[in-house]
């Protein structure tokens, strides 16, 4: 698709007020999903460096021709495959900025206390929300020019919308739906990595949950802090 092209789909804004400019964005290829997001204006991109984080940065890099900027928060609980998968992404060329640089197993136990053997009661929630989460929302806070934005990778219609709003950040996942294997193939074919799996504790009480970042990520609209 063209720049002229792009130029003619709704705005943000429509698409997250009108349903038919919605299902125009819907109805684009992951390729045009992301042309149009780049259009939009600045955007937030994280990395949690799992089997399937190349998919945004190649994404991005097959229709800008460079990686975009991203951010990992390290909640200081990453076993050594995430680590391996994402020296392995930076070593490509792309721009990681690595949030809580240095923040280990000890700082929790000390912080915290062995929170990953029951991922469960207040010290947990308390350790998730300090470590996982707060490193982020400050890095927002602080930025002069806020990202409109957050592009995820989230598959499997894991949310029920591919544009919604969470915490006056509006989040975009241009492959929810698509399954995990039909994403696997659409790396493969854009040259990108698929890398080991490896369970993060913070998803808890079962690993293939969500961390809550959508949740607890954002503008806060509300008045509420980081």
């Amino acid at each position: 698709m063209d720049n002229m092209n792009i130029e003619r789909l709704p705005c943000l804004e429509e698409v997250l007020q009108n349903e038919e400019a919605y299902k125009a964005i819907v109805s684009l290829s992951v390729f045009d999903r992301a042309r149009w997001a780049i259009a939009q204006g600045k955007l937030l991109m994280t990395t949690a460096a799992n089997e399937t984080s190349e998919a945004i940065p190649t994404l991005w890099h097959s229709v800008s021709g460079k990686y975009p900027k991203m951010y990992f928060t390290n909640h200081g609980l990453y076993p050594e495959q995430r680590w391996n998968n994402l020296y392995n992404m930076m070593e490509k060329g792309m721009d990681i900025e690595i949030l809580n640089l240095g923040y280990t197993e000890k700082d929790v136990e000390r912080e915290y206390g062995k929170v990953w053997l029951s991922q469960e009661g207040e010290e947990f929630e308390k350790w998730r929300r300090e470590q996982k989460h707060a490193p982020l929302n400050e890095k927002l806070a602080g930025m002069e020019d806020k990202p409109i934005m957050w592009v995820q990778g989230i598959t499997d219609w894991r949310e029920d919308r591919i544009i919604k709003r969470y915490n006056g950040l509006v989040q975009f996942y241009p492959f929810v739906d698509m399954t995990k294997s039909q994403l696997k193939e659409l790396i493969t074919e854009m040259g990108g990595t698929i890398y080991g799996k490896s369970d993060d504790v913070a998803k808890s009480p079962h690993t293939k949950l969500e961390c809550g970042n959508r949740q607890s990520i954002g503008m806060f609209e509300d008045g509420a802090g980081i």
